[in-house]
């Protein structure tokens, strides 16, 4: 990857509707107790609320420059001093202050989510042996930017998942705004790490090409991920997923019918791939990125063809047309 990346992740809400791992596929979790790997969350926002003045504050951003310029865009700054003494009034601020206190008592326990990123890049070790976990990092960035990811590195900005409960909360839509919860925050990282991994071909513009490649991103993050819910690997509802699958057929004609497949108009495209709260096209209860929901359901089947296929053979294999055609995914 090599380059930061932030992701707005898509709406959730997790309720009684909420479906478990998918079927059997627990059974066939492989066993990565053995894999030696722990992540311990090293929480930065202390020190940063901590500092006593501007030269202790310079020094913090000095030392980390890599938050200092994603999070606090440094060098957007006429110059040292005015930066500094920016985000010296803003950490100050009787606002921000309530958003810091807040992310220490709501994220007061770190245990649970060391838990998660743990078990998480355990699976990736045990896909790609030469996978070197990246470091995990917490910090308060007055709703500045969610999410820090580099192969070496993730940030996670702790204001943006408190919850409903939170003073001040990212100018988005409710629907967005519900999975800024903890239990998102594994899952965004994951998502966001399949760029790391998935392969397409830069040459097909297709919308099927578009549909299977994050289909691929769904998949990656089934098998590692494989006790996280269904919602929350496709950022679905849990009535979300239950008029998907009631609809399947109806989604899927609607595809066929107006020769949707091969579209390579990036505004048509982006109707049935972007984030929306629906499809109004297809109709109401038709969730946003229907698209790549599909693409999952296609990517499943392909697999499922083929036993002997490895998740790394899987991501690498780039060319979207292949997977879809030997998919011969029909909705029934």
């Amino acid at each position: 990857m090599g380059k930061y990346c932030s992701f707005l992740l898509i709406s959730l809400v997790v309720g009684a509707l909420i479906t478990g791992c998918g079927g059997s596929k627990e059974a066939e979790v492989p066993n990565v107790d053995n894999i030696a790997l722990t992540v311990d969350i090293v929480r930065l926002e202390g020190g940063l609320f901590g500092v006593k003045d501007q030269a202790e504050l310079k020094l913090w951003m000095d030392n980390h420059p890599v938050i200092a310029e994603q999070f606090f865009v440094r060098s957007q700054y006429p110059n040292d001093a005015v930066f500094v003494e920016s985000i010296w009034e803003s950490i100050k601020n009787p606002a921000l202050d309530t958003l810091y206190q807040q992310s220490v008592r709501a994220f007061e326990n770190m245990a649970i989510l060391e838990a998660e990123f743990t078990r998480a890049f355990k699976f990736i070790k045990h896909y790609y042996p030469d996978f070197e976990p990246p470091k995990v990092q917490t910090v308060v960035s007055g709703l500045s930017r969610d999410l820090l990811l580099t192969d070496s590195l993730i940030v996670v900005s702790l204001d943006f998942y408190i919850g409903a409960e939170a003073a001040y909360r990212p100018s988005q839509p409710a629907y967005i705004l519900e999975r800024y919860r903890q239990e998102y925050i594994v899952p965004a990282v994951i998502f966001n790490m399949t760029t790391r991994f998935n392969t397409a071909n830069p040459k097909d513009r297709t919308l099927i090409a578009d549909m299977v490649y994050a289909g691929k991103a769904y998949y990656f993050m089934d098998k590692v991920l494989p006790y996280t819910p269904d919602s929350l690997i496709v950022w679905y509802s849990g009535q979300n997923l239950a008029d998907v699958a009631t609809y399947e057929e109806n989604i899927w004609a609607y595809f066929i019918q107006n020769e949707l497949l091969y579209e390579t108009e990036q505004a048509t495209k982006g109707r049935f791939l972007s984030e929306r709260p629906f499809v109004a096209q297809i109709g109401p209860k038709c969730p946003g990125r229907i698209g790549a929901w599909v693409g999952w359901q296609i990517v499943q089947e392909y697999a499922s063809k083929q036993p002997d296929l490895t998740l790394q053979a899987l991501m690498q294999e780039e060319n979207g047309r292949k997977i879809f055609e030997t998919a011969n995914y029909n909705a029934q």
